[in-house]
């Protein structure tokens, strides 16, 4: 499984890499605009704090528009910078065109089977359902991402599922029963996955019974009493 994280905050991204190596990081224009810099600044900074891929989003409504914003951003670096694109009928038409040239993309704002299906038909590498945005709407983003992995294995398309808007520790349990392929979430929901009271309750015990033995709590304490 792939991990994201779902920000532009450099300092946060370099404050999770410091304990999990990410494969890179996810943008939209919300996180860009909470950074209050200009984009191509930022995405620069995004290049050089973290490791892997930094996906942005185009901007444009028209297919013509979203190709050229698409191979605009793709100049600051080839090899790292993945275009987001909406899943509209203008940005489809992008990713197609786009795939033609073997640029990847990834489709964003999917919130059903089909959309993500078109996607990846289009030629989109990765496909990024909103799995807490269904959930809001009384259905299961997990089952949607699950019909996205059974219909991409199906009909033999190599997209990715790249869920996306993961916001508890119970989305993500799913999303890895499933097998998605990747997964972008904000630092405090991977801080919400790691941290869990009973590992603390475990924790404090081991340091509890080791000083009823040893005077301090290192590798080299003498025993309680001694010297």
């Amino acid at each position: 499984m792939e991990f994201f994280a779902d920000i532009a905050d450099v300092a946060q991204i370099k404050e999770v890499q410091s304990w999990l190596p990410l494969d890179g990081v996810t943008t939209n224009p919300t996180i860009v605009a909470r950074e209050k810099k200009e984009l191509f600044k930022l995405v620069e900074e995004l290049l050089a704090a973290c490791r892997g891929l930094v996906h942005v989003q185009t901007l444009a409504h028209s297919t013509e528009e979203i190709v050229a914003e698409a191979k605009r951003l793709l100049a600051v670096d080839p090899k790292r910078i993945i275009p987001k694109i909406p899943v509209t009928q203008a940005g489809l038409g992008a990713v197609l065109r786009l795939s033609e040239e073997g640029i990847r993309t990834t489709v964003t704002g999917v919130v059903t089977v089909a959309q993500g299906l078109l996607a990846a038909k289009a030629g989109a590498t990765y496909v990024a359902p909103y799995v807490n945005w269904v959930d809001n709407i009384e259905h299961s983003g997990a089952e949607v991402v699950a019909e996205l992995l059974e219909a991409f294995a199906a009909f033999d398309l190599e997209a990715k599922v790249l869920a996306a808007s993961v916001k508890n520790s119970r989305q993500f349990r799913d999303l890895v029963a499933l097998g998605t392929h990747a997964v972008t979430m904000p630092p405090e929901t991977y801080a919400m996955v790691l941290d869990h009271p009973l590992t603390e309750r475990a924790l404090e015990a081991f340091e509890n019974n080791w000083m009823r033995t040893f005077a301090e709590y290192k590798l080299d304490s003498k025993l309680r009493g001694e010297g």
